[in-house]
């Protein structure tokens, strides 16, 4: 695994999904409802693309900066012009143009 990806993993700052947990081998109509499965989710990358997953702007901050430190640590260049900010709101997405070091303020997210 890719140590920059791992590290954000292990710190647990993505997007947690939770569903009841199914049971296969338990008897049909037994009850489970009290069990649950929970997966955090935090990036999705491929090749020089990745993707910050979160539930939070204080979490896609954090991420953001260990990334950061990570890029300055292996001297690796970033474009950050081509960074997209993808928004959910229950209403529907918004996707955003920023510049680099241009401040961002989200409001209503989740």
């Amino acid at each position: 695994m890719i140590p920059l990806l791992y590290e954000i993993e292990q710190r647990k700052l993505g997007y947690t999904l939770e569903a009841p947990k199914i049971a296969l081998n338990k008897f049909y109509g037994e009850d489970t409802s009290e069990e649950t499965e929970k997966l955090t989710i935090s990036s999705s990358a491929y090749m020089d693309d990745t993707q910050w997953l979160v539930p939070s702007q204080n979490n896609l901050e954090k991420i953001l900066e260990i990334a950061d430190s990570f890029y300055k640590l292996n001297d690796i260049q970033v474009n950050k012009e081509k960074s997209e900010l993808l928004v959910r709101y229950k209403q529907g997405r918004y996707r955003l143009k920023l510049k680099p070091h241009e401040s961002v303020t989200l409001r209503h997210l989740f």
